[in-house]
């Protein structure tokens, strides 16, 4: 998530994302948004370092959504760098007792499944592409049934 880019392209999974933060927020909760750039909300949100990305973009003369759509693998494997950095951040936080629990909702979970056993917390993930969880995820899954 990142205000350049909501809603004209990512607006579901960062629609649910925001809600299920604000209203978690709204029973009490303490909650920390981990994304990649900064969105409106009202929990304390942690962001990425999009310094590379934002040299990518500056030296194609791109934004990021047309880097999207000329480049869509370079675009992917840069966000898929900055989910693995937020979620190292999230799960080192969890480590040195900052939260209780963790929610992964990204849509590359995978990237986090294996390094999810050493999280001092519990770890809970939540899909968003039903295609790809059959596809990419049902033989991984079960490789981490004891998490």
């Amino acid at each position: 998530m990142h205000e350049a880019i909501l809603p004209r392209v990512i607006f579901s999974p960062g629609d649910l994302a925001l809600g299920l933060a604000a209203d978690l927020q709204k029973l009490g909760a303490t909650v920390t948004l981990f994304s990649p750039g900064p969105v409106q909300t009202a929990v304390h949100n942690v962001t990425a370092d999009l310094s590379y990305f934002e040299r990518e973009l500056a030296g194609r003369g791109d934004d990021y959504i047309d880097l999207l759509k000329k480049h869509p693998l370079t675009y992917i494997t840069l966000a898929r760098q900055v989910q693995s950095e937020l979620i190292a951040a999230a799960f080192a936080a969890a480590n040195r007792g900052e939260f209780d629990v963790i929610h992964l909702y990204t849509n590359e979970e995978d990237i986090a499944l294996p390094f999810a056993q050493f999280c001092s917390v519990p770890v809970v993930f939540t899909h968003h592409d039903p295609f790809n969880f059959l596809v990419k995820y049902k033989n991984v899954f079960p490789k981490y049934s004891d998490l």
